[in-house]
């Protein structure tokens, strides 16, 4: 994957906290060289934790802003100053017109022109995922007038290690050695998502999950991403 100050990127992230997750070292070196990059998340990420609370709706609200401020705070430590939070209903993306979710990843993609897109891969359990993953291939779909010429999926923890005969195979590993440091910086911004080791979005898993994709490239830390299309 070249990087180079040319390339308008669009991160499209089911949840705030994905970014950091699946390509948060790849932000901090592709903003270093410059690249004009825009963070599209879809979901608020929190309400489907409530629904049988009959004080759901104050918590929600609550938890939501907790969410956010979080990731905004992550997002500063990541250099990241463009992004749009959607508010579609945490973990019912499925229960949604797929046509809707196009839609807004269509007039982000209009308006901000990006040759790249980054996005969730197909095999994750979070079906927020894996709706992400489907309106992304229908919106960047190669037509005259889309602008995006190559699309790389990335992985998330959690959703991307626990499923069952299914599997994300990388083509690409970007060195993140001198970026990790701050993606767990990102990271810890996010105190209500961080749990301790084993669970894997703890700071040893994301660490582990950086070593292992290292080992697979010939680096002590790296970030795994697929290639699903590319137009020259």
């Amino acid at each position: 994957m070249i990087i180079d100050s040319n390339q308008k990127i669009l991160i499209v992230a089911a949840h705030q906290d994905d970014e950091v997750l699946g390509c948060g070292g790849f932000i901090v070196k592709a903003l270093k060289k410059k690249v004009n990059i825009k963070l599209l998340t879809l979901s608020e990420g929190v309400s489907s934790r409530y629904q049988s609370n009959p004080l759901a709706n104050i918590q929600v609200k609550q938890a939501i802003k907790k969410r956010t401020a979080e990731s905004k705070k992550a997002l500063k430590v990541l250099g990241v100053n463009n992004y749009f939070f959607g508010k579609f209903p945490d973990n019912r993306l499925d229960e949604l017109p797929l046509l809707n979710i196009i839609k807004m990843i269509e007039q982000h993609v209009e308006k901000f022109k990006p040759n790249i897109i980054l996005t969730h891969n197909q095999f994750e359990t979070n079906i927020d995922h894996q709706i992400a993953y489907k309106a992304v291939e229908v919106a960047s779909r190669p037509i005259k007038k889309n602008s995006v010429k190559k699309i790389y999926t990335f992985e998330v923890l959690c959703s991307g290690n626990w499923t069952f005969n299914k599997k994300f195979i990388p083509t690409t590993y970007v060195n993140i050695e001198k970026e990790f440091d701050k993606k767990i910086k990102a990271w810890k911004c996010y105190e209500s998502e961080t749990k301790l080791f084993p669970f894997p979005r703890s700071i040893v898993g994301l660490k582990t999950l950086a070593m292992y994709r290292g080992m697979q490239s010939g680096q002590k830390l790296a970030e795994a991403f697929r290639l699903e299309r590319e137009i020259i």
